[in-house]
């Protein structure tokens, strides 16, 4: 057992974007946002909050 756990985000659009660390989960949804959703902004810890 490595001790990593997989964190993920669930877009209201149905996207479930996953990270095996908090900076991977981050830069995966910032990815998402802007590619899907450009009028949307969220900072690392506002990411982090709403994963799970």
């Amino acid at each position: 057992m490595t001790g990593e756990r997989r964190r993920y985000v669930q877009c209201p659009c149905g996207e479930l974007m996953e990270g095996r660390t908090d900076d991977l989960l981050v830069d995966e949804v910032q990815h998402h946002l802007r590619e899907q959703h450009p009028h949307l902004r969220y900072d690392r810890d506002q990411i982090l909050s709403m994963s799970y």
